[in-house]
């Protein structure tokens, strides 16, 4: 499938990059789920977006505890972990995969949360549990790479 060639997409495909020329590779994404829901075509639709932009994505497989979603992070050495939190009730998985992510030293990867269902005051917590971004409904792909190649391109 064909992907728009918008401007936000043009945006974010020059960051990406900009970012593998520094890096001397593609910014990685790992792709998770942190909720029981078991629909999986979002996911793929979400990581053929990321990868159309120039990101290199792993997807998570479903029902993996917040170690197991940290651990394989870490080994596939990635930038950045995009979780999916359909509901507040995700909120305390995504505060696990936080601190095992700190118990090996690796709390530099970036957290973004996609959390449509979340209130304001989620946002709040989340973000003191160390979220670097969360999207807003209808946020696209392009919008959510840009931001975290914002962040990778100020850090690297």
């Amino acid at each position: 499938m064909q992907h728009t060639k918008t401007p936000s997409f043009l945006t974010a495909k020059t960051h990406a990059d900009k970012f593998a020329s520094q890096e001397g590779r593609r910014p990685r994404l790992l792709l998770s789920k942190v909720d029981t829901l078991n629909e999986t075509s979002n996911e793929k639709r979400i990581a053929s977006a990321y990868a159309d932009i120039g990101f290199d994505v792993d997807l998570s497989p479903l029902f993996q505890n917040a170690k197991d979603i940290a651990k394989q992070a870490i080994e596939n050495d990635v930038h950045a972990i995009h979780l999916n939190a359909l509901s507040p009730n995700a909120i305390p998985m995504v505060a696990e995969v936080i601190e095992a992510l700190k118990t090996y030293d690796r709390d530099d990867i970036l957290i973004v949360i996609d959390g449509n269902h979340l209130s304001e005051t989620d946002h709040k917590i989340l973000y003191n549990l160390g979220v670097h971004i969360i999207l807003k409904p209808n946020t696209t792909t392009d919008i959510a790479a840009i931001k975290i190649l914002n962040i990778l391109n100020e850090v690297s």
